[in-house]
């Protein structure tokens, strides 16, 4: 791969990560942290364990994306 599509490459990568990290701070801090024994209405899903899953979708995510993201800039 030539160096100047690389360099774009890396350049694209940035930007990405960079637009997914400034969107996962607008969510709410019920899908960021997951207090068990509430009542059901403090819950963003209206339930534990529907928050939970939330949480561990948006985990998977970041994990992912963040794991394309070095791959691409170890290239």
């Amino acid at each position: 791969m030539n160096e100047e599509l690389m360099k774009q490459l890396k350049k694209e990568a940035q930007i990405e990560y960079d637009d997914m990290q400034y969107l996962l701070s607008l969510l709410p801090d019920w899908t960021k942290e997951v207090p068990k024994g509430l009542d059901p209405t403090f819950y963003g899903t209206l339930s534990y364990e529907g928050d939970k899953l939330v949480k561990i979708r948006i985990e998977n995510i970041m994990k992912r994306a963040k794991q394309s993201y070095e791959d691409i800039m170890n290239l």
